[in-house]
């Protein structure tokens, strides 16, 4: 679990597709993370025992630099709410198909909305 008090962004990266992608390029940006105050997490929509990915060391997983990385084994469920179970409230979200993170709501078309 990470320390509430001492972080200020948690980003949670995805496995498969992203990480596994570019996993030198996304080590060094964790290693950023970290070495910024902020806390990385990664979020699979693996199962955990059943199909970890390779790196595993008890629940975290290291990262090409050497970072220990907790991990969050989503399975069927939307990451979002795993994270949460999991007592991570993410900040900024880093996934190849982000409609595994939440259901996807539609911003109405109305000045309030408006980006």
């Amino acid at each position: 679990m990470l320390d509430k008090q001492l972080t200020e962004m948690i980003f949670a990266i995805d496995y498969d597709g992203t990480y596994s992608e570019r996993p030198q390029e996304i080590s060094d940006f964790i290693e950023c993370l970290l070495l910024n105050g902020d806390a990385a997490i990664i979020a699979t929509g693996r199962t955990g025992e059943k199909d970890p990915p390779p790196n595993i060391r008890g629940d975290k997983m290291i990262t090409k630099n050497g970072d220990l990385v907790p991990i969050v084994y989503c399975g069927d469920r939307l990451k979002r709410v795993a994270c949460l179970e999991a007592g991570y409230e993410v900040s900024i979200w880093m996934d190849d198909m982000p409609g595994t993170i939440e259901l996807q709501r539609i911003l109405s078309d109305t000045e309030e909305s408006s980006l």
